[in-house]
């Protein structure tokens, strides 16, 4: 069983680890992790974002549209090798 990794930005600046863990459970997304990401170089945003992870058995539902909050951007992660 593999894991689904994403970027998910756009969310309200108030939105915490645990609020976007609870929505996606509620949604019947298994095994979700959210950690926030931080702005670099004193960098302000007006939402904020979050990494995001999954059970890829949940892989309907995490690119399904309609059980995400609207408006949130969605991307799949990016690892780079240094």
């Amino acid at each position: 069983m593999g894991v689904l990794h994403a970027f998910v930005g756009r969310l309200d600046i108030e939105t915490i680890e645990e609020a976007l863990s609870t929505y996606l459970n509620d949604v019947s997304i298994k095994g979700v992790v959210c950690k926030k990401l931080k702005a670099k170089n004193g960098k302000q945003f007006r939402t904020t974002a979050f990494y995001v992870s999954c059970c890829c058995e949940s892989k309907e539902l995490f690119y399904n549209e309609s059980c995400w909050p609207e408006g949130v951007e969605l991307r799949d992660w990016i690892f780079y090798n240094n």
